[in-house]
């Protein structure tokens, strides 16, 4: 034997083969790898089948086995062993998960197998027990004078019983398994009611698309919000649907890149932009794009909100500051200069573009004769009625002043006969028009006009807008009125008092 060699721990190994059955490739390579650690040789088979063919081929030192595989599992192929008269004194050792019970261990014994060991142990550790089993030590006290099974019948029996007893485990097993996976099957479809019910419910609308930009979810608020049902919209591309033009490469592009990366420059922040209704009509939305991955593909989850109500609400705000901060300069205006025709000039700049109406007018109340007197003009071509009076009562004007009421036309051309005035009408093609009476302390100072060449508003903040800079206006008017009358008064005064 000096042609043999010895391994770190002094045992004389150069020769020891070990033929390793286990079906788990990664079970096989963890302990073939340990057992080559050890300087042992190895070769592995995956059934008693291919074990048996191995084992008269090669000859093995020892034989370790798993004893649930496919064909032959390890009683049979360890049956085989010891019914094979050159193969009987290989020392034959299990190593299992699933045959781990008393029962197994007395047949595995009985068979006559020289261990018995289970896969909790660690590979080091079950090295540690073969080495002493090739030193000649058993691992469990008389197992070696166990009473070896030699009749077919004893076998069968034995083996019979065994493979019940795993089989009823393993119903028990697969029982408790369908039912565990039963109630995971029904919390699955609980928490998906749930979420279905919480989306229904939602004031929001929720949509869903896949790395394509296929719809694949559409809840009950986009079905109000955008006039699409469900079924018009599952398995549709998105972007023709409620996409405007403009945005429509952009939003090709990104999805292109969020379908490979789940990003995007839109996802994970709220943004405002303009959507399209099944009627074809925009209107704003504020849109949060988050991603989720789904079977290794990217779906991007958008939760939509129609901000219509909140845009206009901005817009009213905005519209208001503006007529504040107009209402202001134009107060500042009618306080700064005591110029009839410069002050009312001024006035009507401003308020023109406040009210947004493309003319108007101020007519100056004469107390002495009755009439009303152009006196400043902004927006026409043409002005053609400097200077003309027209009488309390005559026309449309003449009647605002006498009933000291507002008279809004929506359209001046089915007033034709009552309108004195044809030529704004006829040459400056005014549609719409707006008088109201200007008084200040309860007398009428005049009457302001304006016209548009479409309809209109008739929102109650407009018109209230405009009777207040109307009430500015006759409070500006009867001021200059006022000093105009005081500054010739004193004239008057230092005329008459003057020597001759």
């Amino acid at each position: 034997m000096n042609s043999e060699n010895k391994d770190k721990s002094g045992i004389q190994n150069i020769k020891v083969k070990i033929l390793l059955a286990e079906d788990s490739l990664f079970q096989a390579e963890i302990l073939k790898h340990t057992f080559i650690s050890k300087g042992y040789e190895v070769v592995v088979v995956k059934n008693g089948v291919e074990g048996l063919a191995a084992a008269r081929e090669w000859r093995p030192t020892l034989i370790v086995s798993d004893i649930f595989m496919p064909v032959m599992d390890g009683f049979q192929f360890l049956r085989n062993i010891k019914r094979d008269g050159d193969l009987k004194s290989i020392p034959f050792v299990f190593y299992s998960t699933v045959y781990t019970g008393d029962k197994d261990r007395e047949l595995a014994y009985a068979l006559g197998a020289k261990a018995f060991f289970t896969k909790l142990e660690k590979p080091d550790e079950l090295c540690q027990k073969i080495k002493a089993i090739l030193e000649g030590a058993t691992t469990e006290e008389g197992a070696a004078q166990r009473k070896l099974i030699e009749k077919e019948e004893e076998f069968l029996a034995g083996y019979s019983k065994v493979v019940r007893s795993k089989l009823e485990e393993k119903v028990k097993q697969l029982e408790k398994e369908i039912t565990l996976r039963k109630r995971a099957e029904e919390l699955v479809r609980e928490r998906g009611e749930w979420v279905r019910a919480i989306s229904e419910s939602a004031n929001d609308a929720i949509i869903c698309i896949d790395d394509t930009g296929t719809v694949n979810f559409w809840n009950k608020k986009a079905e109000e919000m955008f006039g699409y049902s469900t079924n018009e919209t599952i398995d549709k591309p998105l972007c023709p649907l409620i996409i405007p033009d403009r945005y429509r490469k952009g939003h090709t592009e990104g999805l292109k890149a969020f379908s490979r990366t789940g990003t995007g420059p839109v996802v994970g922040k709220p943004i405002e932009l303009s959507s399209l209704r099944k009627d074809g009509t925009e209107f704003p939305i504020e849109l949060s794009i988050s991603a989720m991955k789904v079977k290794e593909k990217w779906h991007a989850i958008g939760i939509i909100r129609d901000i219509t109500n909140r845009k206009r609400s901005e817009e009213r705000i905005s519209i208001q500051l503006q007529r504040l901060s107009a209402l202001r300069y134009i107060d500042k205006v009618i306080t700064s200069t005591l110029d009839r025709n410069v002050s009312l000039d001024m006035f009507l700049e401003k308020a023109l573009a406040q009210l947004q109406v493309d003319a108007g007018d101020v007519l100056l109340f004469d107390q002495q004769t009755q009439e009303l007197e152009y006196i400043a003009a902004r927006g026409f071509r043409k002005f053609i009625y400097q200077h003309q009076r027209i009488r309390i009562g005559e026309g449309i004007v003449g009647r605002i002043a006498a009933e000291r009421r507002i008279r809004h036309i929506r359209n001046l051309s089915e007033i034709k006969e009552e309108w004195i005035r044809k030529e704004l009408i006829t040459d400056e093609l005014f549609t719409a028009y707006c008088g109201i009476p200007l008084v200040a302390k309860g007398q009428l100072k005049g009457v302001f006009e304006v016209f548009h060449h479409a309809p209109l508003s008739d929102d109650p903040e407009w018109m209230n807008f405009l009777e207040t800079i109307a009430g500015q206006a006759a409070i500006a008017i009867d001021n200059i009125t006022l000093f105009e009358h005081t500054k010739r008064a004193s004239h008057s005064y230092s005329q008459r008092s003057s020597p001759p």
